[in-house]
């Protein structure tokens, strides 16, 4: 099983991409540039990116480390492999 990333723009419907697809993973250049609007953890750690022009959804992997989220003014956030069922948000 691979991390599913879906994605869409406004304009468009939704993608399912799987890593490692070469230009299958096509749909997801619309959000290069983009400026991300909110970012929302869900649950057993899926994350959900919104921008302005799109969305895309990064689902939790049950042998791989699904994603990871750093930056300035944000605690590091790491969702191992097959998620954590008692997912709950950083303050």
């Amino acid at each position: 099983m691979t991390t599913h990333r879906n994605a869409h723009s406004p304009a468009t419907e939704w993608h399912e991409l799987e890593p490692a697809t070469g230009s299958r993973l096509a749909p997801a250049l619309d959000l290069f540039m983009k400026t991300v609007t909110t970012v929302e953890i869900r649950n057993r750690g899926a994350l959900a990116l919104t921008f302005d022009g799109g969305e895309i959804l990064i689902g939790v992997d049950a042998r791989f480390e699904s994603w990871h989220l750093s930056g300035h003014g944000v605690d590091n956030i790491l969702v191992g492999p097959g998620g954590h069922a008692d997912w709950q948000q950083p303050d």
